[in-house]
């Protein structure tokens, strides 16, 4: 379930933001995967170390990478100080994932 604050702002718009949570490290994805498969963590965490370096390196590349149910990344380039340099890694979701999406549970935050 997803939590959300809703924050009024000064020109009469609503903003919604998701209640911010502690981000989850690559070591407990790596025990949600021993529990789901039985691959050990230790494997686990060495398996995602290398995807996101490969995906460094397909990025630098500049090679779109799609994962499918997930989605696909790819660098933004802008201009700064007249150069061309990559600043941002955008990511497109695919439909598996926008389908899935509108599938999770919404509960308004009222804490403050």
């Amino acid at each position: 379930m997803i939590k959300y604050k809703k924050i009024q702002r000064q020109s009469q718009n609503t903003e919604v933001r998701s209640s911010r949570k502690k981000a989850v490290s690559t070591k407990e994805i790596s025990l949600e995967i021993e529990n789901e498969i039985g691959i050990p963590v230790i494997r686990c965490m060495s398996v995602l170390d290398a995807f996101v370096e490969s995906l460094y390196k397909h990025l630098g590349n500049g090679e779109p990478v799609t994962l499918e149910g997930l989605g696909t990344f790819s660098t933004k380039l802008m201009m700064e100080e007249g150069k061309v340099v990559a600043k941002k890694v955008k990511l497109v979701s695919s439909k598996q994932m926008r389908e899935r999406l509108k599938q999770f549970q919404l509960e308004e935050d009222t804490e403050n």
